[in-house]
């Protein structure tokens, strides 16, 4: 049993570094489609509601909407669209940099809100340890960005940092709704609830800005500048970053703690400063390099350090005392008393069958006038007893057929 849920534990870890993978996909991804004349609104609404779309035409067998799973997958939904609207938004008051610092701080709120909220995920002071390593990592990278970095506290750092916490009871609420729905069910109906959000959003706020029509489908050059166009960078963002990503982490989140998935899914940025400078849209610096080391060490000693410890099926008996003659053995009955016992109470009770189906009714008469000869000899002076016993003593096919 324990080396199953060690091979389970191992197997989600993988998946949950694939995601981080993707998500460093995106901070490609993203900039293309951006330089598409599309907006953020439309960015997310096209990545959340075309998933909501697959899963529905994928799944739609599984899905399963109940009304008691309906108020946690509103607030899962809800948590889903603000964290990712702030995180927008910070971005137009502050700089990169900031935004993605204060952003990683998650990963820090996260083991703080399970040990107040989920009393069952005891977190170690290594996961706590490795968390602050983490963002140690994110802050160097961040660093090392175009012109530095300067921390400060704005309007703009203030956002990032209500998304990293939305981001950080998001995580929680999924945690608590898959205690009572299943993964599926609860990506599709979050990924609903945030599409409808966000495309109220999109035609209230940015709509009326950037017309739908200007945007650029397919890949171009601009300025010398690469992008992938709309159309294959949102098929990027919605399959890989959200379709695949968010099922993942549903249904890795019944088997892991929340404090590691969250601790994993961080190094995106290790990973998303690698396919920056992959795909040129950076340039090569050792903040980056030393950053991104220290987050996946991070990850990696984490996902080491919590693994699943291995247990012997049947543990060894203790050796036996050497007889010094003070200590006397327990009674040998008394042992096999208490293993019968053990045994009756393991093993479920059995019917037995009736007499006549072990023996036979035609031994029944037998069985009869040898008890009847018995009682004769021991009880001479009655003589109706013999009388009695004489009757069975030669049974007719009538008296048979009575018995």
């Amino acid at each position: 049993m324990a080396t199953k849920k060690l091979n389970t534990e191992i197997f989600y870890t993988i998946l949950v570094v694939s995601i981080a993978v993707f998500w460093g996909m995106g901070f490609v991804f993203i900039p293309w489609a951006q330089q598409s004349n599309a907006p953020s609104s439309l960015i997310c609404l096209f990545r959340f509601g075309v998933s909501a779309i697959l899963i529905a035409a994928i799944f739609n067998r599984k899905i399963k909407i109940r009304k008691e799973n309906i108020l946690m997958s509103l607030v899962c939904g809800v948590l889903l669209f603000a964290g990712f609207l702030f995180n927008v938004m910070c971005q137009e008051y502050t700089t990169p940099s900031n935004a993605a610092f204060f952003t990683a701080t998650n990963v820090v709120i996260v083991p703080i809100l399970c040990a107040i909220f989920f009393r069952k995920y005891k977190t170690p002071v290594t996961v706590y340890v490795c968390a602050g390593v983490s963002v140690i990592g994110v802050l160097v990278i961040c660093m090392g960005g175009e012109g530095g970095m300067q921390l400060s506290f704005g309007i703009g750092e203030l956002m990032a940092l209500a998304s990293a916490i939305l981001f950080s009871f998001h995580v929680l609420a999924m945690t608590k709704a898959l205690e009572k729905t299943d993964s599926i069910s609860l990506t599709f109906s979050m990924f609903a609830v945030a599409s409808v959000l966000f495309l109220a959003y999109y035609l209230i706020v940015d709509l009326p800005k950037i017309p739908f029509s200007e945007l650029k489908w397919a890949p171009f050059t601009e300025n010398g500048v690469f992008s992938l166009g709309f159309g294959l960078s949102i098929t990027g963002i919605t399959v890989l970053c959200s379709f695949y990503a968010y099922l993942v982490q549903t249904k890795a989140q019944t088997v892991m703690n929340p404090t590691k998935v969250t601790l994993i899914l961080s190094s995106e940025s290790a990973f998303g400063a690698v396919f920056s400078m992959i795909f040129g849209m950076e340039s090569f610096k050792w903040s980056t390099v030393v950053g991104g080391a220290l987050i996946l060490a991070a990850v990696f000693y984490t996902g080491w350090a919590t693994r699943p410890k291995p247990v012997p099926s049947a543990s060894p008996q203790p050796e036996a005392a050497p007889d010094d003659g003070t200590h006397k053995a327990e009674p040998p009955a008394e042992k096999a008393e208490t293993e019968n016992g053990r045994t009756r109470e393991e093993q479920p009770p059995v019917e037995l069958p009736a007499i006549s189906e072990v023996i036979g009714a035609a031994q029944i008469p037998s069985i009869r006038q040898t008890l009847c000869e018995t009682d004769k000899q021991e009880n001479l002076q009655s003589d109706a007893d013999d009388r009695d016993c004489l009757l069975y003593t030669s049974p007719s096919p009538r008296d048979m057929r009575r018995s």
